[in-house]
């Protein structure tokens, strides 16, 4: 049965193959038997079809779907990094700004990934890029969406609006990430970070602010962490 089955799944000519041999069984089997008997027998030949054909029918739908979970997992996978790419962030976007209990926001910058492409070549490149995305995988929780937007921007997006402690507990873990990774590989990128968190306001407003935290950041040493809040407020006070 198990190898009728798989000559059926083969394909329009399997199936009329199948369909013929059952025949000419029914065919042979009525030749020694009375007309009931062969109409008996042939009515099982075409259950026998029928299930084939169901069965058929589950092992393509199956194979659709997995078809179509793969080229969904593609479309949303960067390919360097393994990290969620440009288009899921799309989707997912939508989603955390329907989160009442608020979101917050880390941009990350790889810096000076141009002059590593220009001065070593674009391998030296990649590998920093890579790196890059270990670090905010060790550093960031399950519950966190990591993007890499492209080039050397990522985006982590997080549900739920971070408190100042907390904010301050993830700056750790990525500085204690990197220096893990330089010991490891004797290389590390080093990393320009912003967060910042909002509650019912749209995701963009918040990313901008994240945006101006890490350039904040930048400014100060070149391997940076701010948050946008607390980086306007030394601002203010400067200006005072």
């Amino acid at each position: 049965m198990h190898s009728l089955l798989e000559l059926y799944y083969d394909g329009k000519k399997g199936r009329i193959l199948c369909g013929l041999l059952i025949g000419a069984a029914a065919l042979h089997a009525g030749e020694r038997q009375s007309a009931q008997e062969a109409a008996l027998t042939l009515l099982m030949g075409i259950i026998v079809l029928l299930t084939l054909e169901c069965s058929c029918l589950l092992e393509e739908n199956r194979r659709q779907k997995m078809r179509i979970e793969e080229l969904r997992y593609c479309s949303e996978q960067d390919a360097l990094t393994g990290l969620k790419n440009r288009y899921a962030f799309s989707h997912i976007a939508c989603e955390m700004e329907k989160c009442e209990e608020g979101m917050t926001v880390l941009v990350c910058d790889i810096d000076g990934l141009k002059n590593v492409n220009d001065t070593f070549g674009h391998l030296a490149g990649d590998r920093l890029i890579r790196q890059a995305a270990q670090i905010l995988r060790q550093s960031c929780t399950e519950r966190a969406e990591i993007f890499r937007m492209g080039g050397d921007e990522f985006i982590v997006l997080f549900a739920g609006a971070m408190n100042v402690s907390e904010i301050l507990a993830l700056k750790k873990q990525i500085e204690q990430a990197g220096q893990r990774l330089q010991k490891e590989e004797r290389t590390a990128p080093t990393l320009s970070v912003g967060v910042a968190s909002g509650r019912g306001e749209k995701l963009l407003m918040v990313i901008k602010r994240a945006d101006q935290a890490m350039y904040a950041s930048r400014k100060k040493e070149r391997r940076g962490f701010s948050n946008f809040q607390y980086a306007i407020i030394e601002e203010e006070k400067k200006c005072k």
